[in-house]
């Protein structure tokens, strides 16, 4: 038989639209295929196409569905709440007004003892510095 198709199914046939390049129109499988199935030139086939992630989940036991679900509703809630109850902030550092007043209630020292003062002070704040 002559320009006969090759057999397919209902779903193939129902899925797959055979269109001619150069005016967009319907063409019959048998017009736009030829013997061994292949789309000819000057044709176009539009089909129907689902796409979905490769990504396959891992089937749970209930008990395991269960806590995955309470976990996800406990993180929903602790975040939901979160503006309500403000994380704990650390500790507030003197103001620099307070740092001077104490500076000025210093007895007078020498310098040497000053600077040496000053020395400590500065390695204290670096080795402090990560915290703020």
């Amino acid at each position: 038989m002559a320009g006969h198709s090759p057999s397919r199914t209902f779903k193939e046939e129902t899925m797959n639209h055979y269109l001619r390049v150069s005016d967009g129109t319907l063409a019959e499988s048998g017009e736009a295929l030829d013997e061994r199935g292949v789309l000819r030139d000057g044709f176009a086939i539009r089909r129907a196409v689902s796409m979905m992630d490769a990504q396959r989940t891992a089937v749970l036991s209930d008990e395991q569905r269960a806590r995955r679900i309470a976990d996800i509703e406990t993180r929903k809630e602790r975040l939901s709440n979160a503006w309500r109850t403000p994380a704990p902030q650390p500790p507030q550092q003197p103001s620099l007004a307070a740092e001077l007043a104490a500076l000025e209630r210093r007895p007078a020292t020498s310098p040497a003892r000053d600077a040496e003062a000053a020395r400590v002070e500065r390695d204290r704040r670096l080795a402090d510095a990560w915290r703020h």
